[in-house]
């Protein structure tokens, strides 16, 4: 049973290896592409897609000729290798700005509330960090944020097929209001600020699930991606 006190979000970015690439080249934005790597045989191995090349069926795994013929306006970057091994640098040295850019979030927020280490960030792997939000709300005001702000950061619901503003009326009218449903959309504000900073910094996008531990804000990040957040209460 998760422990309604905690508030734990998961950032994780949006088909980050593509995004990589397209940063470095912009007319491929919105364009369907994947990265390959070992690229000698049949065009080489998928090791990401994009959601616009995913649309034609390409899936990661599958090698690249293969999608080719499903996607013949597939562009194909190729990861860089030295001696046979895959050089991966572009990606850990770009996940590195994410990271930094959360840390510089977080420090802001903080210096702002004259309080140090609420919040703990957990790298979970190149291209997704936990943050465990529980001090950081616990030290605000219980306060239910405004629900534009929350849409401007394309924030979902899973609750029944209850949408957002829905939810939101119920605590607006004071029906439903639990604190630990509050501290929920307060942290998904905070979340959408940041996944904002990371657009301004890196111009990636990602998304991003709420919940009250790590298990659940997996489960909630990925079911409205791309570029959007989730937050998923106890009573889901």
């Amino acid at each position: 049973m998760a422990d309604r006190n905690r508030i734990v979000a998961l950032i994780d970015m949006d088909c980050f290896y593509v995004q990589c690439e397209q940063r470095l080249e912009p007319d491929k934005w919105l364009k369907p592409c994947v990265v390959a790597q070992y690229n000698n045989w049949q065009g080489g191995g998928i090791i990401a897609v994009n959601y616009e090349a995913r649309s034609f069926g390409i899936k990661r795994g599958m090698m690249g000729d293969k999608a080719k013929q499903l996607c013949p306006e597939l562009h194909i970057f190729r990861v860089p290798d030295e001696n046979g091994k895959a050089k991966l640098d572009k990606y850990r040295d770009a996940s590195s700005e994410v990271f930094q850019a959360i840390a510089d979030f977080i420090e802001e927020q903080e210096k702002t509330m004259g309080i140090s280490n609420l919040v703990i960030l957990e790298r979970a792997s190149v291209d997704e960090a936990f943050l465990d939000l529980t001090q950081m709300i616990d030290a605000k005001p219980l306060m239910l944020p405004e629900l534009e702000d929350l849409t401007f950061f394309n924030t979902k619901l899973e609750l029944n097929d209850q949408s957002l503003d829905d939810w939101f009326s119920r605590f607006e009218h004071g029906i439903d209001g639990r604190q630990d449903d509050i501290r929920l959309v307060m942290a998904a504000l905070f979340v959408g600020q940041i996944r904002q900073k990371i657009l301004e910094r890196t111009e990636f996008k990602c998304s991003a699930g709420i919940s009250h531990n790590k298990m659940l804000s997996k489960l909630a990040c990925g079911l409205n991606k791309p570029n959007a957040q989730t937050i998923l209460p106890m009573m889901a």
